[in-house]
């Protein structure tokens, strides 16, 4: 990128600490072939761990983000200001309410999963679970166009989102961004618009055994 007459490069990917992020899913590994009972309590008594760390931290100000807790002038702003936390590069505060989150939600779908409950529903969750990376890709480049039609479309100046006033700029064009219900309404949309390629791409790995698919 160029920037002022110099050329530079910028990481928001952070090697790192996003490793150490994968390491730990594959840790959590053995536990996934526990018996039932076993692994809830273990993936719920984690969450708590990771809840009450981050609860703490937050509360005390302490070491692992560089958004502290303020207390600001309404409960909502503060209650947005006590989880707004760093995830570029990913803090510690930030592993740990996500992490806590998660186990929740594992332990939850691991029960539904067990109970033999909702089979449609976790028939079209699987199918993306059976190819994240390939999901993750795609859905980067749509949101991204959907992004630069709509830009288009209200503002006209879509190169405001590929140039450098994307990174040193305003952060978006004046009078942009929508509301929750807009936002959740993108959101589902993106999802299900994938749901056909995902399931081409996941029958695509059943039938053929290439290295390649298995890291998508």
């Amino acid at each position: 990128m160029v920037y002022n007459g110099q050329r530079f490069a910028m990481v928001y990917f952070p090697v790192l600490a996003w490793f150490g992020i994968m390491c730990l899913g594959y840790a959590f590994g053995p536990v996934v072939t526990m018996p039932y009972g076993t692994r809830r309590r273990i993936a719920l008594r984690l969450a708590a761990v990771f809840l009450i760390s981050f609860t703490a931290l937050r509360v005390l100000r302490g070491y692992g983000d560089t958004y502290r807790f303020q207390h600001l002038a309404t409960s909502s702003q503060s209650a947005m200001s006590f989880f707004q936390v760093q995830k570029y590069p990913p803090s510690l505060q930030y592993v740990l309410a996500t992490f806590g989150v998660l186990l929740i939600l594992y332990a939850l779908f691991d029960a539904v999963v067990q109970g033999n409950r909702l089979p449609r529903g976790r028939a079209f969750i699987e199918v993306f679970g059976r190819v994240p990376f390939f999901f993750y890709v795609l859905h980067i480049y749509l949101i991204h166009t959907m992004a630069l039609l709509a830009t288009m479309a209200v503002h006209g100046d879509w190169r405001f989102w590929i140039g450098p006033s994307s990174t040193w700029g305003d952060g978006s064009p004046a009078n942009w961004g929508y509301g929750l219900p807009v936002v959740y309404c993108i959101w589902v949309m993106v999802v299900l618009s994938l749901y056909v390629p995902c399931r081409w791409f996941s029958r695509l790995k059943a039938r053929r055994r290439d290295w390649w698919l298995s890291y998508l």
